[in-house]
């Protein structure tokens, strides 16, 4: 396999930023030569993942902007969403296409939240492959929208139910494609309807494995399900082992964009004050604490080791991020879920699918919901059994290994890489 220059657009997210960092360090580790191109604002995470970044002139765009918004609003409005993406896709259209021909680029790996990325490549006539950091975004009839908290049902109304979903989304997002649209134009190249247009025909790649999807009507040949891409070790992060003494482990986190939700936390500490656990709330660095007055059972950090915790909790609560939901099964921990926006409903229709934990509407989250669906877990031991097979798919999986390799075979020979072919090698 020749030495390649492999160029990387990811999202701004810190998930979706050491996703591709995981993977770029495997494609390095091949032997190719890996650049991330995106808005300057983001040179300090990407230089993090030991990554080359080449900045990209934004026009008065600001990604750090919309983070902030994020983070304030503890979650992503319409309007907002729209501006980000709108605005996001001008910037790679207009500038990356110089960028990644003057690099010399052979190909690209393209986040797929970014279609401006996918555009970009196209204009150049190169190869990319589609890379899914949250859940996969086909529209799929027998799937429910991952946006809209509609449980899985295999039903004929459950499939009108979920066109009409997909409808709604894609005039939702008509002003993103009529955006991409002038410039594919321009390009000549066939015009985006929906989000599954701007995917790779050559590879896709999800983090999931099957047995946490949900059942696919119309799966995409090109779908590869490589297990999470996480990475090689969980970084130092110190933690009051001292403290704990022995009771059962509710690992709690919200992630870094949601954890300051106070309501949330307060519901969480007083749902599990009076059972016969120890608390771990981790807030994710955002420095606000429940602002009840925490029990005795209750142990409070900015950051924990996650992976470390897990491996010794018997319940993980959790805003649904897959990256946490994913690592949870890892260590086959039962989940309460609270989803709170973007594709997080669609994990927890997952979770609810799978019977492997329970879920409470953030709108919902109360101390007596939380203490009902704690005791309601780690009373049954048919929550963690039933992870059993997700845990052994996940621990079968070599995540950015695997991924690395999809990557390099699809830009090397420009054919598409076909599910059953990489199944059998």
């Amino acid at each position: 396999m020749p030495s390649l220059h492999i160029a990387c657009i990811c999202d701004a997210g810190p998930s979706h930023v050491m996703a591709m960092g995981a993977i770029g360090r495997e494609l390095i580790r091949r032997g190719h030569r890996v650049t991330v191109f995106q808005a300057h604002e983001l040179a300090q995470q990407i230089s993090a993942e030991g990554l080359a970044f080449s900045p990209l002139p934004t026009r008065g765009f600001s990604v750090q902007h919309y983070v902030d918004l994020v983070v304030a609003q503890q979650g992503v409005s319409i309007r907002n969403f729209l501006d980000y993406s709108v605005k996001s896709a001008r910037m790679l259209c207009e500038e990356a296409p110089l960028a990644l021909q003057s690099a010399g680029v052979d190909g690209v790996v393209v986040d797929v939240s970014q279609p401006g990325g996918a555009t970009a490549t196209e204009t150049l006539g190169l190869p990319f492959v589609t890379l899914c950091n949250a859940l996969p975004l086909h529209s799929d009839p027998a799937v429910p929208p991952d946006f809209l908290p509609w449980p899985y049902r295999d039903a004929a109304w459950a499939r009108f139910r979920n066109r009409l979903g997909y409808t709604v989304r894609d005039l939702m997002i008509s002003p993103l494609h009529r955006t991409l649209n002038r410039y594919r134009g321009a390009a000549r190249l066939r015009p985006y309807r929906s989000p599954d247009d701007s995917f790779s025909p050559l590879a896709q790649i999800t983090q999931l494995v099957p047995e946490f999807d949900l059942p696919r009507a119309h799966p995409a040949r090109v779908l590869h399900y490589v297990g999470p891409y996480r990475r090689e070790s969980e970084r130092d992060i110190p933690f009051p082992y001292d403290r704990l003494d022995g009771r059962p482990i509710v690992y709690a986190s919200l992630g870094t964009v949601f954890g300051s939700r106070t309501p949330i936390w307060d519901a969480i500490v007083r749902g599990c004050a009076h059972l016969p656990v120890q608390l771990i709330v981790a807030l994710g660095g955002n420095g606000r604490s429940p602002s009840v007055a925490l029990p005795a059972n209750a142990i409070v950090v900015d950051y924990a080791p996650q992976r470390e915790l897990l491996s010794r909790a018997s319940l993980s609560i959790t805003h649904a991020g897959l990256n946490s939901v994913m690592e949870a099964l890892a260590a086959q921990v039962p989940l309460i879920a609270i989803p709170i926006t973007g594709d997080q409903f669609g994990v927890a229709a997952r979770i609810a699918y799978t019977q492997t934990g329970e879920t409470v509407p953030a709108a919902k989250c109360s101390a007596r919901a939380i203490a009902c669906a704690a005791r309601k877990i780690l009373s049954t031991p048919g929550y963690r059994e039933r992870q059993a097979p997700i845990r052994a798919a996940i621990q079968s999986t070599r995540g950015a290994l695997t991924a690395a390799a999809i990557v390099e075979e699809a830009i090397a020979t420009r054919q598409p890489l076909l599910r059953e072919s990489v199944l059998a090698s």
